[in-house]
């Protein structure tokens, strides 16, 4: 189960993608009758990527904790990192937004720190024994994550829009799925492309493939 730090979390991603979504370049301002939508929309795509992360990483005997992705490191050497991270997933999507009156919108918010479970150590994978969490690990977690997030948008693709517009839905899924499969910081993309390269182009396979079904 989600830990209270985490809930709350998780809570400030929804409400700053509810003002990403609400917000146009048009009227460069937050749309107030656009908000329940908007937060319907952005409420949906970040529990179904969290979800599917969860459980994801029960599956391979890890627990998962999301938090805001944070900018620590501003250079390789050893000692090259900030005193105090900043709140990038915080930060960036809306200086983003506001410089660009509204045509950016940047739908990264979290990256995840794994742990593994102590039945993890127990279970014998092939060969092996694994007791901590590998790179691998975090790909699959990214990844599933990732699949869950373009399976939303393919869905929702083809959902008559009478009564909500599903359609909408659908895109902001590919633009959250595409933001967050960028290879910055800790984001999902990084930790897939990091644990294994093959499915990384996958990933971005999948990705191209679900945005042509999406857009056409």
């Amino acid at each position: 189960m989600p830990e209270k730090k985490e809930i709350a979390v998780v809570i400030i991603g929804i409400i700053i993608m509810t003002i990403l979504v609400s917000f146009t370049s048009s009227d460069r301002e937050v749309i107030i009758d656009r908000i329940p939508t908007a937060l319907i929309i952005s409420l949906v795509i970040v529990l179904v990527s969290v979800f599917a992360k969860k459980i994801t990483a029960s599956k391979i005997d890890v627990k998962i904790e999301h938090k805001i992705f944070e900018w620590e490191r501003y250079w390789w050497s050893k000692g090259s990192h900030l005193k105090k991270p900043i709140p990038m997933g915080i930060i960036f999507p809306l200086v983003l937004l506001f410089l660009s009156w509204g045509t950016v919108k940047f739908f990264a918010f979290f990256e995840f720190k794994s742990q593994a479970l102590v039945s993890k150590a127990v279970k014998k994978y092939g060969r092996y024994r694994f007791s901590n969490v590998n790179e691998w690990d975090d790909a699959l977690i990214g990844f599933y994550g990732l699949l869950a997030v373009l399976a939303l948008a393919i869905i929702t693709r083809f959902i008559n829009p009478v009564i909500f517009p599903f359609q909408e839905l659908s895109r902001y899924s590919i633009w959250y799925a595409l933001c967050n499969m960028i290879p910055l910081v800790n984001l999902d993309g990084t930790k897939i492309l990091f644990g294994s390269r093959p499915l990384y182009i996958l990933s971005l396979v999948l990705l191209a493939v679900a945005g042509f079904i999406v857009f056409i």
